[in-house]
Parts: C-alpha cells; structure tokens; sequence
C-alpha cells in the first residue's frame, strides 16, 4: 500500500467533480507478435486542476518515491502536459505474456482497495498466430474515502462519481495489437490499434483478438518458383516457334519471286 495515496485520489476526485476540472487517465499497450511488447500508464492534471490542490495544501506527487522503491522495474516520469497542467507516465517493457501479467499484477496489488483501482487481471495469449489481450479496466474509486479526517463518505462519494464523474474524468486502453483484429469490443478501432472510454466508478470486461500473417514457408516458395519457371519457358518456346515459322514463310516467299 502506498500509504499518502487515498487521500490524494479522494481530494482529485471530489475536486473534479465540485469544479470545471479534469482529469486525464490513459493506458497504452504495445503488443509484438512473439508476446513482448511495452506498456505505459499516463496521468494528466489540467492547470486548474493542478493549482487548486497545491492550494489545498496536496501534492499530487506525494507517493511517487515509495512507487518507485516498490515498483523498480516501472520508469516514472514526470511531464508538463501540453495544456501546461502535470503529466506522470509510468512505463515498463515485457518480454513475453507471463511477463506482462506479473508486471500489471504486481503494480495493482501496490495500489489496494484505499487508493481505487484502473486495470485487473489484464492478460495477453498468444497461440500459433493468433494473439489475445483480455481482462477489466476502469476508475474503480476508494472504498474507503472517509481516511484522515475528510468530510466525505463513502455513500457521498459514489453518488458524485455516478452523477458526475464521466463528465470530467477521461480515461482510455489503448492497446496496438499485431497483425489484422479479428475480434474484439473496443469502443473505437484504427488500424491495429484500439481504443475502450472507460467507465468511471466501475470496471468494465476489455478483449480482442489478431490474426498475424501466414508466413510464406520454402515449399510454397519453390512451387511458385516452379509455376513462374514453367510459364517463362513456355512463352519462350513460343515465341521461338513464332519467329521460325515466320523465318520459314519469309524463305519461301522469296524463292517464289526469285524463280
């Protein structure tokens, strides 16, 4: 547990949805076709958003310490996002499915049920040339907002969230998978890439599947190779043909106006 976290997420929560504020989630995911691949979280605070914590007297950046002593294989960066708000990402790299599983299992099971949660059990599969990602994402919000002395409950903070939060918090998975998609219930796709809105307060079920391309294997390659040879030859036999038989028509004329 990242103990500083829960009153942070709940004072972003309130404050989004007291104020014109927003909040900014993102979760892109890189698939190769061999199951390796990279994944990064981002967080964007808009400038209003931003200032008025710091006015509070909350620093949305208490925590990122212990994240990075408990998670060292997750890079954390901060950012000054486009609109001049804050920007956090953390990003890692997988090697391969099994790998990918433990790196998002470990990083959920730092963040527990105080501090809400964004993904579960997020998997990918990988068999013969098919490729599968699959699991639950969403803003899952603290069950327990009430910590170090907040106004809020728990009742409060869950009508806000179902009133109000899909109006200023965004949250996307983006997930670029190889090869053609085949299947899948994301809300958007462009080309291998695609894209789920997330729901706010909940989770919701997130997969889709690709097909990667058959590889040409040398047998195939030898008959087309054969098929190509033959056609080539034959057309050349033709038109030798062509040429002797007009050879042989043109001898003939001339003796006929010579005798």
């Amino acid at each position: 547990m990242i103990s500083v976290r829960p009153t942070v997420v709940l004072a972003l929560l309130v404050a989004l949805c007291l104020s014109a504020c927003e909040l900014r989630l993102a979760s892109d995911v890189v698939v190769d076709a061999d199951g390796s691949g990279s994944f990064a979280l981002h967080l964007a605070l808009d400038p209003e958003l931003h200032e008025l914590l710091l006015d509070a007297g909350l620093d949305p950046l208490l925590g990122m310490d212990e994240l990075r002593r408990d998670a060292p294989e997750w890079d954390i960066e901060q950012l000054e996002a486009d609109d001049g708000g804050l920007e956090l990402v953390l990003r890692t790299a997988f090697e391969a499915p099994d790998d990918f599983a433990r790196l998002t299992d470990s990083l959920h099971e730092l963040v527990d049920d105080q501090d809400g949660q964004v993904w579960d059990e997020l998997r990918i599969a990988v068999d013969g040339d098919r490729v599968t990602f699959s699991g639950a994402a969403g803003l899952v919000v603290p069950r327990f907002p009430g910590a170090d002395g907040v106004a809020f409950d728990e009742e409060d903070l869950a009508e806000l969230v179902r009133e109000r939060g899909e109006q200023f918090v965004r949250y996307e998975l983006r997930v670029t998978l190889p090869g053609e998609v085949v299947d899948h219930d994301a809300d958007e796709v462009v080309g291998s890439t695609l894209v789920w809105h997330l729901p706010v307060g909940t989770s919701r079920p997130v997969a889709a599947s690709s097909e990667l391309a058959v590889a040409t294997t040398p047998l195939l390659l030898t008959a087309i190779a054969l098929v190509v040879a033959t056609g080539t030859a034959i057309s050349l036999v033709a038109v030798r043909a062509r040429r002797a038989g007009r050879r042989r028509r043109e001898a003939r004329r001339k003796v006929r106006m010579t005798g």
